[in-house]
Formats: C-alpha cells, structure tokens, sequence
C-alpha cells in the first residue's frame, strides 16, 4: 500500500487514505485486546445501542415536525447527522446484529426487552423507508450464514427469531411511517424515497450506474494490476464520467483498482483465514448449553458477514464514520476471538 501510494499521480491523496486505514488496523488490534473481557465488550455493545436509540429519537422529533408543518414526506427526518442516508444504511448493518443480541441477551427484565425489540424494529422500520437495498441484502446474507453455519441452534437460542421478527415488525412500522401516518395527517402519501428507489431499481438507474463503476474500476485495475493507481485515486474517475459517486460501490474493486492485486489477494487471504476460524467455531456453539457468550458470538458472526456482503455493492469500507463502527464491532469480534 506504501509502495502504491508513493507511485501514486498524487502522493499526497494517496497517504491520507493509506494512513486512514494503517489507523484503523491499529485501532482494532488496539481494541481488541480490551475486548478481551466480557464486560467490556458488553458496555460498547450498549453504547452502541444507545447511539442507535439517540438517532431514532432525533428522526421521531423530526418526523413529528415534519408532519405537523403538512410538508411532503423526505428522507430528511430519518438522516438526521448523517450527510447522505445511504450512510445510515451502513451504520444499520454493523449495529442490526447487536440490537438483537442485546434484547436476546443482556436486556434483565421482560419489559425492557420489550422496548429493546421495539427499538430493533424501528431500526428495521428505518432501513426498509430509506430503502437500504445494501443493508438488506447484506442482513439476509449475514443472518442465512448464521443458520448455515450454527444450524438450528441459532434459531432455538432465540437469536434469529429475535432478527426475523423485528424484521417483520420493521415492514409494518416502514408502512405506518411512510404511508398510514402521513395519509392520516395530510391527506396524501409520499413515494419519494422507498417507492423512488424501487421505481429507480426497475427503470435500471441505480444498477446502470453501478456497472458503468465497476466498469471504470476494472479498467483501472487493467491499466494498474500490481499496485493498483494509488489509493483514493478511483475518486477522479466518477467526476470525469459525471457520475455522482467517488468509489466503485465494491470493495473488492476499489481495492483492485486503488492499491493493486497484491493488496488484494493479501486482504482475501486474510478474510479466508477469518472464515476458517469462524467454521472452526461451529462444534463449540452447536454442542452444549446456550450461553450468552454463544448468542454473542453468532451476532458477531451475523454482522460480520451482512457487512462484506453489503461492502460488494456499497461504500461500506469507504466512508470514515463508518469505518469507524465497523472497526468496533470487527474489535469486539477478534477480542471474543482472543
């Protein structure tokens, strides 16, 4: 990545974004040697929760607002704190998983994991109104690899069927939001973000222009096959096409085409020994009790995958608040590990 970004067009582009993930790198080994204690781990679980309480709170006030002023229903109200609500889609598919282990496991009374499922839901609610097609498809991935790889005992541990039914919960919540409520104040319905972007994925927008990146992503990574053209440097490409974009919405292409195959058959090296360990872990889940540490490593497990996942068709390993939570919960994941 060094020997990439100092070949770079601009060296000086290419060693902001080299040292931002070197950081992250350090940060989660960093982290993960806290993460070796199970108190700790749960008290960044809950902070993640909280963070996820606080947003939802803050889109209510906003909703609330926005329908007391008769204003035609946005996505404004639902990213609040967030430039752009495909970033809170990446943020719901690193903290899905852990809201359901939460209400599974480290909620103490029924009452409060009413609440703690009520949040999940809306959580859910949120991803389906803003038309997180990423985030889904990534949760459908990462909770189907939970059952392939635990079989039954993720679903009679209660952990999937926590996952499954605040999912089911979210589709009613998304339609009370975006059509029941708004009808019922107003008088009208508003198709600007969920049915838009359903209209967009049939008319091929979204997906024209995500083959024309992934498009210009391989021919970068042709021109440049062992180091790639320097980190950060895909950004230049979507401006000169006119596209509004500054990645390839693949991580596996962005890598290829910024840093180079070497760096890339590096990172699939180490994500195929990750995978390796995770199977290694199935005789120890299946066999015995159902622990708390069980539910928490099959949530981790659950995140993981939905996160790579949702990574081969979005910015998930892109945008720095992101990145950030994603480093936390793969910290939380190689701690337990550990």
């Amino acid at each position: 990545g060094l020997w990439s970004a100092s070949l770079a067009a601009s060296p000086r582009h290419a060693l902001a974004e080299y040292a931002l993930y070197v950081l992250l790198g350090v940060s989660v080994v960093q982290m993960a040697q806290e993460a070796r204690k199970a108190s700790v781990r749960r008290g960044v679980l809950w902070a993640l929760g909280g963070a996820c309480l606080l947003h939802e709170s803050k889109s209510l006030v906003f909703y609330a607002w926005w329908l007391a002023d008769r204003m035609t229903l946005t996505p404004d109200p639902f990213m609040v704190g967030f430039s752009n609500m495909r970033f809170v889609n990446h943020f719901q598919t690193a903290t899905l998983p852990l809201l359901a282990l939460l209400t599974t496991t480290y909620v103490p009374t029924r009452k409060w994991r009413v609440v703690s499922w009520g949040v999940t839901a809306l959580w859910w609610a949120l991803a389906f109104v803003l038309g997180g097609r990423g985030t889904q498809l990534g949760m459908a991935a990462g909770c189907g690899m939970c059952l392939v790889l635990f079989g039954q005992r993720a679903w009679t541990a209660g952990y999937l069927r926590q996952m499954v039914g605040a999912c089911l919960a979210g589709v009613v919540l998304a339609w009370c939001l975006q059509w029941a409520i708004p009808y019922a104040v107003t008088g009208h319905m508003s198709d600007d973000f969920l049915f838009g972007k359903l209209n967009r994925l049939e008319d091929g927008g979204s997906i024209q222009t995500r083959l024309a990146l992934w498009r210009a992503a391989w021919g970068m990574f042709l021109q440049h096959p062992l180091l790639g053209a320097g980190p950060m440097h895909f950004a230049a490409l979507p401006n000169a096409m006119h596209l509004d974009a500054s990645a390839p919405h693949n991580w596996v292409l962005q890598i290829a085409a910024g840093w180079g195959g070497i760096v890339l058959l590096a990172v699939l090296m180490l994500l195929g020994m990750a995978v390796k360990g995770i199977m290694h872990t199935r005789v120890w889940v299946r066999e015995g009790d159902i622990t708390p540490a069980k539910q928490e490593w099959m949530a981790y497990c659950t995140a993981f995958f939905a996160l790579w996942t949702d990574g081969l068709v979005s910015n998930t390993f892109m945008v720095p608040i992101i990145l950030t939570t994603v480093a936390v919960v793969f910290a939380l994941m190689l701690g337990m590990a550990n």
